[in-house]
């Protein structure tokens, strides 16, 4: 209440309490400012110290906005009023929670010794495929550029490799083996996969198996001689199988061991005499003469006999008057065959096909037995009444003798292949594969992956490390760091190790920025391109490190974060970057830093433009070489480029600029850890956890890339922050790194709206505000969604009166639903049985379908 009992203004109300996103500071506005001074003008004395306190302004009734003295004081509130909301919005840029201006808060950020991310450019790698005409190795150099495929009206973006590498030609597709290891006969095995598909080989065929044993004493039994029943060919991995009538080996002796080597016999002969007349149906003279022929003495007359083998006799006891049986031909029996006691058989007609070294197999009704051959020669032999050119073998075996002449069949020039293992339909994955060959030089090299997945079928990719290659029995086996996290199809899965690191940016052509001017200080230059591109490096703490090379005079200066503290002859620079993508390079003035030399055009740049989450392609989306390196056919991204991320925007300034002064430059708490790691270029989320393995304590990480994207362990990004950190944190401690797995829950619900609103407006408002508050931005690893954050989230839409929540439940496990009250979990990062379990993020589902939003009637 002022003197004259008027009541003045009250003063504006400026309490701030935390949290705010803005500070109330203003003293006045226009109306608050007119009303006081229009309720002062009675008090006010005139002039202001006069002793007497005489208000002459005290007769000045006027109040309407038409009078000239109120118009001044209307003019002056206005004046006072802009006054004050600038000074509030000064004020508020001060503050960095309150800022709003970019400028503002990268000046802030600065202060606290943080220089806001300018972006970083999305890698990965790039699978390269050499032309089958070189000779040797194909030198690819650094900067081979690969152009993505376009997608909608956005440019699509290039990638350039960031290493040399050399490539060749039998890297381009690395077999894998396709059948299982050799493993040693076993008895009662009624079939043999042996290799190739050409085998020619049909129902009735032979088949003998040997070994070493067999093949150093001939005397030994470890050998099978089988007939083919079915023949079953497998042409994707070249080999066919063969089933026998029966099982291999028996109670007395077991297959051999070790086959060296699978004979399919296709062909077959008989022994000379096979088709001999019958001797019963010779004429007495003709057996008397065949007799006398053989050496042999009669004094009787032979007589039909009834027995199958008879053997040439004399009658040399002179009581013995009876006839003699006898059913066939003299020296017949192959006993009695002198040659073949010593080895020797005669076949029916030549067979130019076998040859010494090679193997036959007699057998008989009664007898099988496996012969090597060492001599075959043709001849000319007349007996048995038959005249025939014949091949004479030389065999190395067992019981030649006892086989039968006409009922002998003789196997004979085999097709020789190897035996193999059985097909390995199993899938590619785990820490070893195995290639069907020997590969040398593979150690140390990254390995592409690609293929279809064994569960799906649908194509998916992945880049490890070769950290061992190994080589025994004629294939290499490969040991892999990470191990494969997917499973692939054996048949189809493609492994290339002419495996470049890349990024995202194309190299611009160098670019005079001006001329150097020693008598002026600070020289600044603008780059002409942009964004200038920045690639992920361990090297800077940041993450990224920008693909700029300033030379002046022709010699590279070196690029620091600031100016300040540099050595007056320094040949330093320093990079500002403008909201709009701009980049200015900044020299010293003689004390803090170099100044520049004089000189016309004498300061160059060479640089890449382009980062951001634009690079983020899918895999085998970079397919198209701009510029083709000799030797080189062509190139594809088994994997998706990760890693990118955008300039940082206000929000994100806020929230990491304090890290500086929290860390100090060294990782101590698992919060250190935290930080350090969202704030590397290329991560937009990460967690920081103690996990036990074991008997020690781990500091494990979680992290995700700036799209929201998880990340593999061989990703560039995952690989830098891994490398990084070890510059910062404490030697005690081991720190693992993991991304994450996303989750997604439904929500059913039922609404009761506003009569005056629209359903579908309604209901697409509320389908909207759940996938703003449950998206990756929002949600912390491992946390859980109660139905209480549900109810907030719908009732918070305009037009929504009331809402009953029938559940939320997991989409991939329905039955894992909210009980009332209850939380719906999300799994943090822990270890069960000895093995890590990533970290869920529970998201809402994209899919219209998983949330089901209803109306309600009242």
């Amino acid at each position: 209440m002022s003197a004259t009992g008027c009541c003045e203004p009250a003063e504006p109300e400026r309490d701030n309490p935390p949290g705010q996103p803005a500070l109330r500071y203003r003293t006045g506005t226009w109306a608050t400012f007119r009303a006081a001074m229009v309720a002062r003008l009675p008090l006010q004395t005139v002039p202001p110290d006069r002793e007497d306190g005489a208000r002459p302004l005290q007769a000045l009734t006027a109040r309407d906005a038409s009078d000239p003295t109120i118009a001044l004081l209307d003019a002056a509130a206005c004046a006072l009023d802009v006054l004050t909301f600038y000074q509030e919005r000064h004020l508020n840029e001060v503050f960095i929670g309150t800022a709003t201006e970019r400028v503002s808060l990268v000046q802030i950020a600065r202060a606290l010794g943080y220089e806001p991310s300018p972006g970083v450019a999305a890698s990965g790698y790039l699978a390269l495929t050499a032309s089958p005409l070189s000779t040797g190795p194909v030198i690819v150099p650094a900067g081979a550029a690969v152009m993505a495929l376009p997608e909608g009206n956005a440019p699509p973006p290039i990638f350039e490799t960031s290493e040399a590498i050399e490539a060749l030609a039998a890297y381009n597709a690395l077999p894998v083996t396709k059948r299982k290891p050799l493993t040693p006969l076993a008895t009662g095995d009624g079939w043999v996969w042996v290799s190739g598909v050409a085998t020619r080989a049909q129902r009735g065929d032979g088949v003998l198996l040997y070994g070493a044993d067999r093949d150093a004493t001939p005397g030994s039994e470890r050998w099978e001689f089988r007939r083919i029943t079915s023949i079953e060919i497998d042409a994707a991995r070249d080999q066919t199988k063969l089933v026998f009538e029966r099982g291999l080996g028996d109670s007395r002796t077991p297959p051999p061991e070790q086959v060296l080597a699978v004979l399919i016999f296709r062909n077959r002969a008989s022994l000379f005499g096979h088709n001999a007349p019958d001797w019963k149906t010779q004429s007495d003279q003709a057996q008397l003469t065949a007799w006398w022929s053989a050496g042999g003495t009669m004094s009787g007359v032979p007589t039909e006999g009834t027995d199958g083998r008879t053997r040439l006799l004399s009658r040399t006891h002179p009581d013995t008057k009876a006839p003699w049986p006898v059913t066939e031909w003299p020296r017949f029996a192959l006993s009695e065959e002198s040659a073949v006691k010593n080895g020797f058989v005669d076949l029916d007609r030549e067979y130019a096909g076998i040859v010494p070294r090679s193997w036959v197999v007699l057998a008989d009704p009664y007898n099988v037995e496996a012969y090597r051959v060492l001599r075959a020669s043709p001849r000319s032999r007349v007996d048995f009444t038959l005249t025939a050119k014949v091949t004479r073998l030389k065999l190395e075996g067992e019981r030649l003798d006892e086989l039968d002449r006409r009922a002998t069949t003789v196997w004979c020039e085999p097709d020789a292949f190897l035996r193999v293992g059985e097909p390995d339909t199993s899938a590619v994955t785990g820490a070893t594969v195995t290639l069907n060959g020997v590969f040398s030089g593979l150690g140390d090299r990254m390995l592409s992956v690609y293929g279809p997945d064994a569960s799906t079928g649908s194509p998916r990719g992945e880049v490890v490390k070769i950290v061992a290659a190994s080589v025994a029995d004629g294939l290499t086996t490969l040991t892999l760091d990470p191990p494969l996290a997917g499973a692939y199809l054996r048949d189809a899965v493609v492994l290339n190790a002419n495996v470049a690191r890349a990024t995202h940016g194309q190299t611009a052509p160098s670019e005079v920025l001006g001329s150097g001017d020693a008598a002026q200080p600070l020289q600044r230059f603008v780059l002409k391109g942009k964004p200038l591109t920045h690639v992920s490096s361990p090297a800077d703490p940041s993450g990224a490190e920008p693909a700029l090379t300033v030379r002046v005079g022709g010699v590279a200066w070196s690029r620091v974060p600031y100016l300040h503290g540099q050595a007056p002859d320094a040949l330093v620079y320093a990079l500002r970057y403008a909201s709009d993508g701009t980049t200015v390079v900044e020299f010293g003035d003689g004390i803090t830093g170099a100044r520049l030399p004089g000189g016309a055009e004498n300061v160059v740049a060479s640089y890449r433009t382009g980062l951001g989450l634009a690079g983020e392609v899918g895999p085998g989306r970079a397919s198209l070489l701009t510029r083709k390196p000799a030797g080189i056919d062509g190139a594809m991204n088994p994997t998706a480029f990760s890693g990118g991320a955008d300039p940082e925007g206000p929000d994100e300034i806020r929230r990491n600029a304090p890290t500086t002064v929290l860390t100090l430059d060294r990782l101590v708490s698992l919060q250190d850890y935290e930080d350090y790691a969202r704030t590397f270029a290329g991560i937009g989320k990460a967690l920081a956890v103690g996990i036990w393995a074991g008997q020690r304590r781990l500091v494990h990480l979680t992290v995700a890339s700036a799209s929201g994207k998880p990340l593999a362990p061989s990703d560039p990004v995952i690989v830098d922050l891994e490398l990084s950190l070890r510059s910062y944190q404490d030697p005690m401690h081991r720190v693992v790194i993991d991304s994450y797995s996303a989750r997604w829950f439904g929500v059913e619900a039922r609404l009761l709206i506003d009569p005056a609103h629209r359903w579908e407006d309604v209901d697409a408002a509320a389908r909207a505000a759940l996938l703003s508050r449950f998206d990756f931005a929002s949600r912390a690893f491992g946390q859980g969604v109660t139905p209480a954050e549900v109810v907030r989230v719908l009732t918070s839409v305009k037009g929504v009166r009331a809402v009953d929540l029938d559940g939320i439940f997991r989409v991939d496990d329905p039955t894992q639903a909210a009980p009332p009250g209850l939380v719906l979990e999300a799994r943090g990062p822990q270890t069960s049985g000895g093995a890590r379990q990533i970290a869920e993020l529970l998201l809402v589902s994209t899919a219209a379908s998983d949330v089901a939003l209803t109306r309600m009637s009242e």
